[in-house]
């Protein structure tokens, strides 16, 4: 039997340039503009990108951290568990080190 190293070739990584701050315009517009994927999830990935937040700040947000009279999102430093959620391996690891 031949050796595999002969017959397949080794698997490529390629790693994914990040975006040029000059082409992000371009990106909010494509965002905007697409109509396959669903509008919450263009709103979320728009409003991520305008605010320089994480998706995880914007998906465990609470109204009570909003203040629309002044037009003032307050992010805490930590957050309270969430009852009933069960949080993955990696999740409950970073939860530790946050405390």
């Amino acid at each position: 039997m031949k050796n595999l190293d002969d017959i397949i070739s080794p698997l490529v990584k390629r790693h994914y340039p990040a975006l040029s701050l000059e082409r992000l315009p371009e990106l909010l517009t494509r965002i905007q503009d697409d109509q396959q994927g669903r509008e919450l999830t263009r709103l979320a990935v728009s409003l991520t990108l305008h605010l320089f937040i994480r998706s995880s700040e914007l998906r465990f947000a609470r109204w009570s951290e909003i203040d629309s009279r002044n037009k003032l999102w307050e992010i805490p430093a930590t957050r309270e568990a969430i009852p009933d959620v069960r949080y993955s391996e990696r999740g409950a690891k970073m939860r530790l080190m946050a405390s």
